[in-house]
């Protein structure tokens, strides 16, 4: 029985102990732009992966438009992703900015970072942060 609850321990230490999860965003202050209603997502050269497919199909998700070319955006939206293999390739960090199209100011910082126990599909982390960043710009103006 002892053996049992010592082996339980170590699985349990070894399970969670590297798991981590973070989602934050952060509104940068004095950067409020009223009207923000379109949004352009620029591709990353060394994006394989497609995320700024799956960015925008977020951001249409929370109700607003996307546009093709910057000129025609309130909000430009650049990315960085960041891959790691632990048994296969994963996305073990995302941050996504939105930026103001006329001085390319940062408006609103994210940042969604899960290990390897903790691991989710790309498409899962994008919905996450985006949806997080929605809602503190919501909340701040």
């Amino acid at each position: 029985m002892v053996k049992n609850v010592g082996v339980l321990c170590i699985l349990l230490f070894i399970f969670t102990g590297c798991s981590i999860v973070s989602q934050e965003a952060y509104v940068v202050p004095n950067s409020y732009k009223e009207n923000t209603k379109t949004y352009y997502v620029e591709h990353l050269i060394t994006d394989k992966n497609d995320l700024n497919k799956l960015i925008e199909k977020a951001i249409i998700k929370n109700g607003f438009s996307v546009v093709n070319n910057h000129k025609q955006a309130d909000v430009i939206v650049t990315y960085i992703d960041r891959w790691f293999w632990d048994m296969g390739n994963y996305l073990i960090l995302l941050k996504i900015q939105f930026r103001d199209s006329k001085n390319k100011f940062p408006m609103i910082v994210g940042e969604n970072a899960r290990t390897s126990f903790a691991r989710k599909e790309p498409e899962f982390m994008v919905d996450e942060l985006i949806k997080v960043m929605f809602e503190k710009q919501n909340r701040r103006f």
